[in-house]
């Protein structure tokens, strides 16, 4: 009936890429979208070097790739039409929704960069955007 799509290693390649295209933007450091991913410095340059070679990553970083992907287009829903750029700013300015009283997204998930911290941190982002 409803049936999910299934994630295939193209998607889970084509997520670490746009993460790693859109780091700057996000005010990301290539250390800290690998402490974001919970992976070394170098894992991270030797999976994104791979010149379009399919990837299979772990499961624990598939998730973090799907929760922070999930999290930019809920910021995205949440800005006006066009205004792309509201998101990146929302990720790196001290903001006081969400029970972040006045840091930002960024600090708060590289303060505690665990996936179940991500994970109710985008649960509360999505939440704003129904």
């Amino acid at each position: 009936m409803n049936e999910l799509p299934r994630i295939t290693d193209k998607h889970e390649t084509a997520g670490l890429l746009w993460l790693s295209d859109h780091r700057e933007q996000w005010g990301l450091s290539e250390a800290e979208l690998a402490t974001l991913l919970s992976v070394t410095v170098e894992t991270t340059r030797k999976w994104i070097s791979t010149d379009n070679k399919t990837l299979k990553l772990p499961a624990d970083v598939v998730d973090r790739i799907g929760l922070l992907l999930s999290l930019h287009k809920s910021l995205i829903l949440l800005t006006p039409f066009e205004q792309e750029r509201m998101a990146f700013e929302w990720f790196q300015k001290p903001i006081y929704l969400w029970g972040l009283n006045g840091i930002s997204i960024r600090t708060h998930l590289l303060n505690a960069p665990h996936s179940d911290v991500l994970a109710e941190f985008v649960r509360r982002v999505r939440s704003a955007t129904v």
